[in-house]
């Protein structure tokens, strides 16, 4: 079964339909004696850092503890088109062990949490939400003791956000 045209569309827009090297990143490739680039650990790892083409592509995600690909999590099946493009573009046929290493080594130096960027980037308008939680969303009696679950239990789950493990020993 193959994957849908969108997700087969998406690696290979802009990456894989364009097979010419780039000048720099050929250059900074180490070679044999034949001039034949080397499928070292090290190679993939400069073409996926270096080729513009895959600048910030490959991302690890701290909330899903994955490889993320443009957004979506990396399959098995986008590693053998970063391999065959490899090959093809810039002579780089290496172990398939090598290429799972060198797409972690790169997506581990673009990493991000989504839940923490997200949170960071809302700024307060002086509206108090937290304590309508149960009353508003789940139709819970608007009780001050309900308020007071609902305060903590979101303060609770944006800590754990922040500071992964810590107790709250809390559920609604």
């Amino acid at each position: 079964m193959s994957a849908p045209a969108e997700d087969r569309a998406a690696l290979v827009s802009g990456v894989l339909v364009d097979r010419e090297p780039d000048p720099d990143v050929l250059a900074g490739l180490d070679v044999t004696d034949k001039q034949k680039p080397i499928g070292s650990l090290r190679n993939m790892v400069h073409v996926l850092e270096s080729d513009p083409r895959w600048l910030a592509r490959l991302r690890w995600s701290r909330f899903e503890a994955l490889v993320l690909l443009d957004g979506r999590a990396l399959r098995d099946n986008d590693l053998s088109r970063i391999a065959i493009w490899l090959d093809e573009v810039y002579g780089v046929r290496g172990a398939a062990d090598n290429l799972h290493r060198a797409v972690n080594v790169v997506a581990e130096e673009h990493v991000f949490h989504p839940v923490r960027d997200w949170l960071d980037g809302l700024s307060w308008d002086g509206t108090p939400r937290l304590d309508g939680l149960l009353a508003t969303y789940f139709g819970a009696e608007d009780t001050p003791l309900h308020r007071k679950f609902s305060a903590g239990w979101l303060i609770g789950a944006c800590a754990r956000v922040f500071e992964p493990g810590c107790q709250l020993d809390t559920m609604l």
